[in-house]
């Protein structure tokens, strides 16, 4: 296990020399920048110093300028600089060319660096040990470091003081707190009252953290094992392991003292075991905890002291920095709460309540209240209506690219389905003549053809863009995850995306007003509007809500899922599921209405069809009666020579507008 210090160097070595030997350049200079906690125990110098010297014997007119910052020379500290590092690169700021950074942030900064493998020979790369590459060199699959400096933990033995007192170096730590406690007893009556049994090295920095990490590590249960979990019966074997050997052997303020301290100990003898160098961070292994370490540290740390400093179980700080550490995500079972179940199980319910529901489309008696739509675009609705219903299964488990992407397309192609057949019906409907509406009746599956392409196009342009997923840290809770889109490019397709569904449904708006008064789709008309109004609300709520920073895991979820399913199931019952309700009340009287007509017309000797359409008495709206829409008649349910003004002061009009407004107006 190492800690390593990683650099973006050579890319701009070779770019740099490139430049160099095709452009008349008189010297270039590349500024350097880097971070080191005590400017006497680094090693950014000599390196500095040996390419300058290299570059001036093999006169390549290229000077590298370091910008080394330390606690001597500025008020940042380790993870202020990180913060810095990032500021600057998010930015794509040029005033550093090179910068020298932990391996911790490989993860963190791996997206700004590029593909080392695509500008270094590979000769020069296979020198590196390629397992330490693999490890900490890589940031999805590009190399964007390679290795500065390795440094390794080790505990001194003062084998002066051993060998004084008869004792061998520990293997394990009972060891090492017996003899520390025996010498320290020992040199105490000799008055030597400055002895430092152990110094634990957990200073308030980066090498505090590294020091838990390793103690834990060496509770593992044998040297191939991997790290413990945090919950674990070990981990808190570990803590409270610590705890023991600080007021045994050492003390709160030797625990917390620094590099400087445990550097002047080694050198002047004054300690029988020393802790030092810099832990390897390679066992923060999770990209989360790499990526954002800034922040896990210092919250880290102040979790394990309050254990180590005060009086709080082992097994309540553990469970702290596991979710201090922990990402957690929805499933659908119980395990970690029984939302995820609940609402797996909702979905389902209602797509088999939609699929089933169908089966009433091919019932003679529901026959007149599904008379608005043919069908197939009934089912081309109700399919709609489940992919939507789909979008909510994104949300569940880890958050990948892939489910941000999803979700979008998932609720964008079904509003989309749901649309195509109602702004179809309206079109037909359409008061008056012209091609157009011809055109659409005729060629139904065409008209369907062509805004699926366009849906498509639309959906595989979003389907390339980038979805960056962003951390939730939650002090004191659970940390999760959720989509965040920043790419520019990311921004214009999804704003197109949204754009498309708003013209849509303003073209069915204006449909809509042109045939408010149509008496044939009276009441369809106004569960459509109702139903699109509730669907510009809806998606608004699901935008603010992925905007408006919500710290909690179960919430997120549950509100997201809740607006999701809410889209779906208020377009089935506005649009299906009230067809159905009215079936179920009506059908009988439709029945006994029907057999009186029949009844009526062989009694008054007159026509049976004749006798039933006269003296129904219901409703031509596909929701009450059984009005057809054959050829789409532009029956408006009062007789032509009442209105007979009317149509000729609209035959003179020429303006859409007005013809529009005369349509709607008419009744």
């Amino acid at each position: 296990m190492t800690d390593s210090i990683y650099i973006n160097i050579f890319l701009h070595f070779f770019i740099l020399y490139y430049l160099k030997n095709t452009v008349k350049v008189n010297s270039i200079t590349i500024n350097a920048l880097g971070y080191i906690t005590d400017v006497s125990y680094q090693i950014y110098t000599s390196v500095v110093d040996d390419f300058n010297e290299y570059s001036k014997k093999n006169n390549l007119d290229i000077h590298l300028d370091l910008n080394l910052l330390s606690n001597a020379n500025s008020t940042s500290n380790f993870h202020d600089y990180g913060a810095f590092v990032d500021s600057l690169l998010k930015k794509k700021n040029k005033k550093y060319d090179i910068y020298f950074y932990d391996n911790i942030y490989t993860q963190k900064f791996g997206k700004y660096f590029l593909d080392l493998k695509k500008y270094l020979p590979k000769d020069l790369i296979d020198i590196y040990n390629q397992e330490i590459l693999d490890q900490t060199c890589y940031y999805k699959e590009k190399l964007i470091g390679l290795p500065v400096t390795l440094q390794y933990s080790v505990i001194y033995a003062n084998h002066k003081l051993l060998e004084r007192y008869d004792k061998r170096e520990p293997t394990t730590w009972e060891e090492l707190i017996d003899t520390s406690r025996y010498i320290l007893d020992k040199e105490r009556e000799l008055n030597n009252t400055d002895l430092v049994g152990y110094n634990g090295l957990f200073p308030d920095t980066a090498v505090g953290i590294c020091s838990i990490y390793e103690f834990i590590y060496s509770f593992r249960d044998s040297v191939n094992s991997p790290f413990p979990d945090l919950e674990s019966q070990t981990a808190v074997d570990a803590l409270e392991m610590m705890k023991v050997i600080k007021n045994k052997i050492s003390s709160d303020t030797l625990f917390s003292l620094n590099d400087d301290f445990t550097v002047m100990t080694l050198y002047n003898g004054n300690g029988i075991f020393i802790k030092y160098f810099i832990l390897p961070d390679s066992f923060i292994n999770s990209a989360y905890k790499m990526m954002h370490f800034d922040k896990y540290a210092s919250k880290f740390q102040d979790i394990i002291y309050k254990y180590l400093y005060g009086d709080e179980t082992a097994k309540e700080v553990l469970k702290k920095v596991d979710d201090l550490t922990r990402i957690y995500y929805i499933m659908m079972n119980s395990e970690n709460s029984g939302v995820g179940l609940i609402f797996g199980i909702v979905v389902l319910v209602i797509a088999m309540i939609i699929v089933l529901s169908l089966i009433f489309l091919f019932r003679e008696n529901f026959n007149p209240f599904f008379k608005y739509l043919s069908t197939d675009l009934w089912f081309l609705l109700a399919i709609g209506l489940i992919i939507i219903l789909s979008s909510v299964y994104a949300n569940f488990g880890i958050i990948t690219e892939r489910k941000c992407k999803n979700m979008i397309i998932l609720i964008s192609f079904g509003l989309s389905l749901n649309y195509i057949p109602i702004l179809h019906r309206l079109i037909s409907n359409f008061p008056g003549e012209n091609n157009f509406t011809e055109w659409v009746q005729r060629h139904q599956y065409i008209y369907i053809l062509i805004f699926l392409l366009i849906e498509v196009l639309l959906n595989g342009l979003f389907n390339i863009s980038k979805y960056e997923i962003e951390y939730v840290i939650i002090s004191e809770g659970q940390n999760f995850q959720k989509c965040k889109i920043e790419n520019l490019y990311s921004i214009i397709i999804l704003g197109v995306e949204i754009g498309y569904k708003l013209i849509m449904i303003f073209i069915l708006l204006i449909f809509i007003f042109t045939e408010w008064n149509l008496e044939k789709s009276f009441y369809d008309i106004r569960f459509t509007v109702f139903t699109l109004y509730i669907d510009i609300l809806l998606l608004i709520l699901l935008i603010l809500f992925n905007v408006i920073d919500i710290n909690n895991n179960v919430g997120y979820f549950a509100i997201r899922s809740s607006v999701i399913i809410t889209l779906s199931l208020s377009n089935y019952v506005l649009l299906y599921g009230i067809r159905l309700i009215i079936g179920f009340l009506r059908k009988k009287d439709l029945k006994i209405t029907f057999i009186n007509n029949v009844n009526k017309g062989f009694i008054n000797n007159e026509s049976v069809t004749s006798s039933v359409i006269k003296s129904s008495q219901i409703n031509e709206s596909s929701f009450v009666g059984t009005g057809t829409y054959d050829n789409c008649s532009n029956n408006y349910g009062v007789a032509e020579s009442t209105n007979s003004t009317r149509n000729e002061h609209f035959s003179t009009k020429n303006s859409i507008i007005s013809k529009m407004l005369d349509h709607h107006y008419l009744t």
